[in-house]
């Protein structure tokens, strides 16, 4: 039985059974496009181009670093089958008490700081609008639109699932045309036969960073399965993969063109201001109420998923306290940023490759595990926490997945290139931050190895146990 989207959702972190679920792939479809049609993605858009790329070079970074939404449908589908949120299902990878740190832990950082990202966003975009209502731009009135979009956000994560869905599907409609629009008056200020890429020294280096940030949203929704947990596991993996895939590729895409073309006409370093440079008065403030709504929607997603980790990490408290928890903390980010911050680019562009330096060993080892159980987890002895059951594993921890991702996020820290710090695997490498890649490969590699060193394990005790 479907609950009103007017009801506060009191379902948790724990299994939902088949009878109580009624979601859609198409839900997923419009929840993940209404959820990415936010400026961020023409912030990074934007400042890819600062690292020399030319425009072709931009498209397939652009491409290539997107197409892992389908990746996180896959994830999605899991969610579907075991009826169970991302931070639950990481038990099968750390163990029913590692997970509380290494995995739902894990989940509560990333949230939190995707959550100070998009509310950055928001605010900035909120201090548009109030300056064209009449008020000063002024710490009270950055303070106050601050405010008023956490407590929208965190309201709305309050009542879960199916005022995500209601509102997605409203709002989707509105949005994506504003943006369309936006799309067409940038592209008419756009001179592409005059356009020369920033000189750089390495081309390769400014190649790889670039799509180092592009690759970190994608893996911002790996906890994908925490919203397809209310589709029935009846439902075939293809059409939640292609919802999924599709509904979080096709704005990522679209927006992060619009800010490479926005970059070649006119200064993005204030990305609000920026774009009001390409539109026509009478958009501008449509764009910017727009802005504002794809920022709240995407923080309703992050902090909903949040609020899950945190039960998951074995905080004793309900998902709507969870909410709030989760949306103090990220307002005393935000304040942080907007007051105390030199710059938000380069806080931008540090957050995302830390993200992606933790979030793509998590991945790769997540996606190895899924693949190597076909995607089947079994969400009710998940739930079940009690020693002994078949995700408990030694004392309650995995070590290989700890290892693995301890190892593999070592690795990719070492390998960061930023403008603030140079890891000494990218000084050996001449500059390239090959962070993503290296991270994700040696925590698959160290999750693999381990796991068929345990399994061998547990078969000659299971064979010493045996009565000849």
């Amino acid at each position: 039985m479907k609950e009103s989207a007017a009801a506060i959702e009191v379902q948790g972190a724990s299994f939902i059974p088949d009878e109580q679920r009624s979601g859609r792939p198409r839900d997923l479809f419009f929840m993940f496009l209404s959820a990415n049609v936010t400026q961020l993605y023409v912030v990074i858009g934007a400042t890819i181009m600062v690292f020399g790329l030319s425009m072709w070079q931009a498209v397939v970074v652009i491409l290539v670093a997107n197409s892992l939404m389908f990746l996180m449908g896959w994830f999605a589908s899991i969610g579907a089958a075991s009826g169970v949120p991302t931070s639950i299902i990481t038990r099968a990878l750390f163990g029913m008490r590692g997970n509380k740190v290494f995995g739902a832990g894990v989940v509560v950082v990333l949230s939190t700081l995707v959550t100070i990202v998009n509310l950055v966003i928001g605010t900035q975009g909120g201090l548009v609008v109030a300056e064209r209502l009449g008020m000063a731009p002024d710490v009270a009135t950055t303070a106050i639109v601050c405010g008023i979009i956490v407590l929208a956000s965190t309201g709305l994560a309050m009542y879960g699932y199916n005022m995500m869905v209601k509102t997605s599907g409203v709002l989707t409609v509105v949005i994506a045309a504003a943006f369309v629009l936006l799309g067409f008056f940038v592209f008419q200020k756009v001179d592409l036969a005059s356009f020369q890429p920033v000189p750089t020294e390495n081309p390769v280096i400014g190649f790889v960073v670039a799509l180092t940030l592009c690759i970190a949203m994608p893996l911002s929704w790996g906890s994908a399965a925490d919203f397809a947990r209310h589709i029935p596991s009846t439902t075939r993996r293809k059409p939640i993969v292609l919802a999924v895939g599709l509904g979080g590729m096709i704005p990522l895409v679209g927006l992060e063109l619009v800010g490479v073309l926005a970059a070649t006409a006119t200064d993005m370093s204030e990305p609000v201001t920026g774009l009001m440079n390409l539109v026509p008065e009478w958009f501008g403030t449509v764009l910017v109420v727009v802005i504002v709504i794809g920022s709240i929607m995407n923080t309703v997603m992050t902090i909903y998923g949040g609020s899950l980790a945190v039960q998951a990490a074995g905080v004793p408290v309900s998902r709507v306290v969870a909410v709030t928890g989760l949306g103090l903390t990220a307002a005393i980010g935000t304040v942080y940023v907007l007051f105390f911050a030199d710059s938000f680019l380069n806080i931008l562009q540090l957050g995302l490759t830390c993200l992606g330096s933790v979030a793509m060993p998590l991945t790769a080892i997540y996606l190895v595990d899924s693949v190597r159980r076909k995607g089947r987890y079994d969400g009710v002895a998940l739930s079940n926490p009690s020693q002994g059951g078949p995700y408990w594993h030694r004392g309650g921890f995995r070590l290989s997945g700890i290892c693995a991702l301890l190892g593999g996020s070592v690795v990719a820290l070492l390998s960061l290139n930023g403008a603030s710090y140079q890891g000494p695997i990218a000084a050996m490498l001449g500059g390239i931050d090959m962070s993503i890649v290296l991270g994700g490969t040696v925590a698959a590699v160290l999750f693999v190895a381990l796991s068929r060193q345990e399994e061998r394990a547990t078969s000659n005790k299971l064979t010493e146990r045996t009565p000849q």
